[in-house]
């Protein structure tokens, strides 16, 4: 019998121990006392080390002294090749925030300014992030839930204060300013029955067709119309909407109403993700109905169910934790110029407040250089 052989026989032994009881104990002592015989055995003395041994047995100290001239001492290998490889597996890495999010998606808002102590400035499209593993020092990418866990945008909020987006203290420039990205398939709540698309319906919704499902919005007028709108997906995001637009609203309520060249209106985009929650789409518009007693708020309310477009829309506005809220001042040309989140603080309202009549002196022409600023509105728009 080999050891081999024997050695899996003694695993089988093992097994039926307690199955025999007293007699397969003392079959399994016996059994061992066989494979140590056998490891002792001349025969087998060259690969009984493979048995309970991890590294192969040292040779005679006979064999050993008569090959010294003849055979070279065996060495490690150089630091040449140690080099080279650490320096191969570091070349992967990304060795920084620039080369992590060189795959990033370039329709991005450049203006948005992420907060330093967030997450998000290393999130990639797809809420995917890179890992760099402890004891292999391999970098791989692999969504945020595996690298950081599924309650990591509570940890998040904790870290910034609830602002993953901190609120920029100038207007973005206008040279500098993106468009809003577009999002299909949307209804207000005064209207659940006709669907509208951003950023076009806040450009004119008096000039939306509400009676062509196949409108293209290409008589929409833009002149004139300044829109903050607040961004929330869950609940507690949406208690934080009022310390924003309320204060806004007190501040710019004769021009809302105004039919003069520039106009600032507010409106609220609830967006539900949930795929369970999408064939309850109507239950849930009926209940926000009822709790909106106000005609204002409920056309100035819109609503979108679902998770199409809704990702890559999260990413080109940056907001990669869903639990809290966003806010963003459009122009006139519906052209990103604010981003801010999370709970409204007095001084962020006054700035806000600040920053929108300097827009509306630049829309209706009263700021510096206004004639040119002028000239290039028209050129844009055409």
């Amino acid at each position: 019998m080999s050891p081999y052989h024997s050695q899996r026989q003694l695993g089988r032994r093992f097994i039926l121990v307690r199955q025999r009881g007293w007699q397969g104990a003392t079959s399994v002592v016996s059994h061992a006392r066989t494979i140590l015989r056998l490891q002792h055995h001349p025969r087998n003395q060259h690969q009984s080390w493979r048995l309970f041994a991890s590294s192969p047995p040292p040779s005679s100290s006979s064999t050993r002294d008569n090959n010294k001239d003849d055979e070279p001492t065996p060495t490690l290998p150089s630091s040449s090749t140690s080099t080279s490889s650490a320096s191969s597996s570091s070349s992967s890495k990304p060795s920084s925030s620039w080369n992590r999010l060189e795959d990033a998606n370039p329709e991005r808002i450049h203006g948005i300014q992420v907060n330093p102590d967030s997450l998000g400035n290393d999130i990639l499209p797809g809420n995917m992030i890179y890992k760099t593993y402890k004891w292999t020092g391999n970098v791989r990418k692999i969504p945020v839930e595996l690298a950081r866990g599924y309650f990591w945008m509570v940890s998040d909020l904790k870290r910034t204060d609830s602002k993953p987006t901190l609120s920029n203290q100038t207007l973005i420039p206008e040279s500098d300013s993106q468009p809003f990205p577009k999002l299909t398939g949307l209804f207000t709540l005064e209207d659940p029955s006709t669907t509208v698309d951003i950023p076009y319906f806040f450009l004119d919704p008096t000039a939306y067709n509400t009676n062509n499902n196949n409108n293209t919005n290409n008589n929409v007028n833009t002149v004139g119309r300044i829109t903050l709108l607040a961004v929330t997906f869950r609940d507690n995001g949406f208690k934080m909407i009022p310390t924003w637009t309320r204060p806004f609203r007190d501040a710019f309520n004769s021009m809302m109403m105004s039919s003069s060249d520039v106009k600032v209106q507010t409106y609220q985009l609830s967006i539900t993700e949930h795929w369970v929650l999408y064939p309850l789409r109507g239950l849930l518009t009926r209940v926000m109905r009822n709790n909106t007693p106000s005609p204002e708020d409920r056309s100035n309310t819109i609503l979108y169910f679902g998770s199409k477009y809704v990702d890559e829309f999260r990413d080109i506005l940056r907001m990669h934790n869903i639990m809290t809220s966003y806010v963003f001042l459009l122009d006139d040309l519906g052209r990103v110029r604010f981003a801010g989140s999370g709970e409204a603080s007095p001084e962020e309202i006054q700035h806000l407040i600040q920053l929108t009549k300097e827009l509306i002196q630049e829309i209706a022409g009263c700021g510096n250089n206004s004639h040119d600023g002028n000239n290039k509105r028209k050129k844009t728009k055409k």
